[in-house]
């Protein structure tokens, strides 16, 4: 990755944080009733939100053991999820064919912001990851909490009790897709 980006995104990431785009964290994770469905942007597809949600959760899996330790409020954890995924792009279908559309300031704000509101541990966030098959059925759990509001029951209690207790990862999924 060239140093320049990397420097870019950390400076979006640091800017999110000091505008108040990015709360501070709660050092204990408190549960809340399950919201309302929360609709997605209305140009993000199912198919591209859980693809967006799937490099999410294969970034935390595939975290270094030094991040594992930490939390994902922490700056060094930030940084790392906004390299492994905020300059991904995502290719978009217009009436002159395939376009792609880089959405790296806004996904790296939304990184920013939901790991800057969930002062969770990463290994926690990896083990359940784990526990559910992979990256790719926590994106699929994940996006169906999103948009319906609840968890399949297969998910299992530590899953929906992750899902209920953390805020923005409607905002990855929409900024990241």
């Amino acid at each position: 990755m060239k140093s320049n980006t990397l420097r870019i995104a950390a400076t979006t990431a640091l800017m999110a944080v000091t505008l108040g785009l990015a709360g501070p964290a709660a050092n204990a994770v408190t549960h809340r009733q399950a919201p309302a469905a929360v609709s997605a942007a209305p140009d993000v597809s199912d198919a591209a939100a859980i693809k967006a949600l799937e490099r999410f959760a294969r970034a935390i899996e595939n975290a270094p053991e030094h991040l594992q330790k930490k939390n994902l409020n922490d700056r060094e954890v930030i940084e790392y999820l906004t390299r492994s995924m905020g300059d991904k792009g995502s290719v978009a279908a217009t009436a002159n064919g395939p376009v792609l559309r880089v959405n790296w300031m806004g996904c790296t704000i939304a990184i920013a912001k939901f790991a800057a509101e969930n002062g969770i541990p990463v290994a926690k966030v990896s083990r359940i990851i784990g526990k559910l098959g992979g990256f790719a059925k926590f994106a699929k759990y994940a996006w169906k909490f999103i948009k319906e509001g609840h968890v399949p029951p297969e998910a299992g209690d530590e899953f929906a009790d992750f899902v209920m207790a953390v805020s923005g990862l409607d905002g990855v999924a929409s900024a990241c897709a």
